[in-house]
């Protein structure tokens, strides 16, 4: 029965408990507020198991998805996308990552512009990465593709 209910409840698109919410990427504001509240309110301060920040958002993999969806569907640049993402506050590292990457798809190459953000983008790269081994492994990717492992030569 236990089984059946649930099955019935993903169906619906029910949340499967009250700590969970059905993340609805086309409303005006993301339900983060209820969402937090719902979670942190175990006695011990924990989410299954995991310590709980009120301030830190997103990195359960679909409360990052549903973020980087609402920005997506709430954008109408890559840059739009990137900012209403980070400006959610949290993970946002994480939460920009995922983002932006559909960003890029979904806007094409064309749509990413550099501007002030792409400046300050670089000024950190240089800093982080003053041997460019970021580019240079990026490079190498594209030129020189993995192989699959040669399973011929191992023992």
């Amino acid at each position: 029965d236990r089984g059946l209910a649930r099955l019935r409840a993903l169906l619906r698109c029910e949340p499967p408990g009250r700590t969970e919410a059905n993340w609805d990427w086309r409303l005006e504001t993301p339900p983060i507020r209820a969402a937090i509240k719902a979670r942190t309110a175990s006695p011990d301060g924990t989410y299954n198991g995991y310590p709980v920040l009120p301030t830190y958002w997103g990195a359960y993999c679909l409360d990052g998805l549903a973020m980087a969806l609402w920005s997506l569907w709430h954008s109408t640049s890559f840059d739009d996308a990137l900012w209403l993402v980070v400006n959610l506050l949290g993970d946002a590292d994480t939460t920009g990552a995922i983002a932006c990457q559909m960003a890029g798809a979904l806007y094409g190459l064309d749509g990413i512009r550099a501007g002030a953000l792409g400046a300050v983008c670089l000024r950190n790269l240089r800093e982080w990465d003053p041997y460019c081994e970021i580019g240079l492994r990026a490079l190498l990717l594209y030129a020189v593709p993995p192989r699959p492992w040669d399973d011929a030569g191992s023992s």
